[in-house]
């Protein structure tokens, strides 16, 4: 039975200013419920836009911590911030990953300058 006390959020990209791609880290997922299958609710919190560009952000996901092999999660895509966004906005996903490891993956394109956080809701494994 889940109860709110069960819930930890975690930090896939920790609120700030930015103007280029970034990846966020890898974040374990060991100790969370359903193993193989975990369904999750990932959150982008979007707050000042200093330059208007379209940004693009995804969950990715690895059986290991080595960059190269974070591959895209099925759902786990954010609405692209398009170009003419200039106020805050906030979005949630709800998707599934088999994997360890997810983190968050952003894309900056055309100079865009964003402060924004991507944070996953995640339900602990009660014993």
């Amino acid at each position: 039975m889940s109860s709110q006390q069960n819930f930890d959020i975690k930090t896939l990209l920790g609120a700030a200013a930015r103007t280029t791609s970034t990846n966020g880290s890898a974040v374990d997922l060991q100790g969370y419920v359903n193993p193989g299958g975990r369904a999750m609710k990932a959150y982008i919190d979007l707050g000042v836009v200093t330059t208007a560009g379209p940004l693009t952000a995804i969950i990715q996901h690895s059986d290991t911590t080595t960059a190269a092999d974070f591959t895209d999660v099925s759902g786990g895509a954010f609405t692209v911030i398009p170009v003419t966004t200039t106020t805050a906005t906030q979005e949630a996903i709800h998707f599934v990953t088999t994997k360890r490891y997810v983190r968050a993956s952003v894309t900056c394109t055309n100079g865009a300058g964003h402060s924004y956080g991507v944070y996953l809701l995640a339900e602990k494994r009660v014993k």
